[in-house]
């Protein structure tokens, strides 16, 4: 699926991105709307956004649901490094330039929850969002991101890893030698993540989705966040149901990780269907697969936090 970074990008007739109506564009909205301030570190290619979050009465993390509304904030304020911070002029680490002509297809993720994201007293009002440019492979790459409150309370962590491809053959495109060279010592981690596609069991428990427009992109895709937001829901109605035993209060105590590996697409009206199973021997790990006709397009693992004290939320 692919990520909105590039799927809303302004096409010329040649098929490259219009640089400079598309940074204007971004820029106007994203910082009329969320006020976000953009300072890069050139010598780290490190990016710090300062953004409105959430608003005040809501600081209290309500719903597990709110892991990914919280997480389309963070991508707003990427896509405005992305697409108008300019050390450089196209954006941080040339992004403008790197996707020229290319769509950017979303991988796989692994978020990392902080219990202060759920508590209460820490605001989420405010955030300050830092990212880096991780792995770099020959048609793909990572960035890392750490997400805390003004105070410094860490509430995200963030891995992603992205495919670069042509956008009229939608096949990999390598990445240009001189943004190779000019990134690669950069990178933050020097392995990429790999990830592990499960085999789907016989047994599962099952619910249907179908796919509503407020849930795809611009190009009318869905979503990347809308995945794992169905198997969130998913899991919570069959815990509602008296299924996971043992798990009755595993919704109370959050999400703390979320894995996500993207496997094909889907479009508005598509009929999908949600398989859900335990994993391991890990109490608090939920397994998720989506599958379109008889194809898996998405795979989620979820983890939970062991316990939250109740008394502060």
């Amino acid at each position: 699926m692919e990520k909105s970074k590039s799927s809303s990008a302004t096409e010329n007739e040649e098929g490259g991105l219009d640089l400079t109506s598309h940074r204007l564009r971004f820029l106007k909205f994203y910082q009329d709307r969320f006020h976000c301030l953009l300072s890069v570190d050139p010598a780290k290619m490190e990016c710090t956004m300062t953004c409105l979050g959430q608003k005040g009465d809501d600081d209290t993390a309500k719903s597990v649901n709110e892991v990914c509304e919280f997480l389309k904030k963070t991508e707003i304020a990427e896509l405005l490094a992305l697409y108008t911070a300019a050390p450089y002029g196209h954006g941080f680490f040339d992004f403008l330039s790197l996707v020229d002509k290319r769509l950017i297809f979303a991988m796989g993720s692994i978020v990392n929850i902080d219990q202060n994201f759920y508590l209460p007293d820490i605001s989420k009002s405010q955030f300050i969002h830092k990212m880096w440019l991780g792995y770099i492979g020959n048609t793909s790459y990572e960035t890392h991101t750490v997400t805390s409150s003004i105070y410094g309370q860490t509430l995200l962590s963030c891995q992603y890893k992205v495919a670069v491809v042509d956008n009229k053959t939608r096949r990999p495109a390598r990445h240009p030698d001189w943004w190779k060279n000019k990134y690669e010592k950069f990178v933050v981690g020097r392995k990429q993540n790999t990830f592990v596609t499960l085999d789907t069991p016989h047994n599962t428990l099952r619910s249907n989705v179908i796919v509503l427009r407020k849930d795809t992109d611009a190009n009318q895709h869905t979503n990347w966040l809308t995945y794992p937001m169905y198997c969130i829901n998913s899991v919570n109605n069959h815990v509602s149901q008296g299924h996971f035993k043992g798990k009755k209060n595993i919704c109370r105590n959050w999400i703390k990780r979320l894995e996500t590996l993207y496997l094909g697409e889907s479009l508005e009206g598509d009929n999908l269907v949600i398989h859900l199973w335990k994993i391991d021997l890990v109490d608090n790990r939920i397994a998720s697969h989506i599958y379109k006709q008889d194809k898996c397009i998405f795979q989620c693992i979820i983890d939970y936090h062991s316990s939250l004290a109740t008394s502060q939320l």
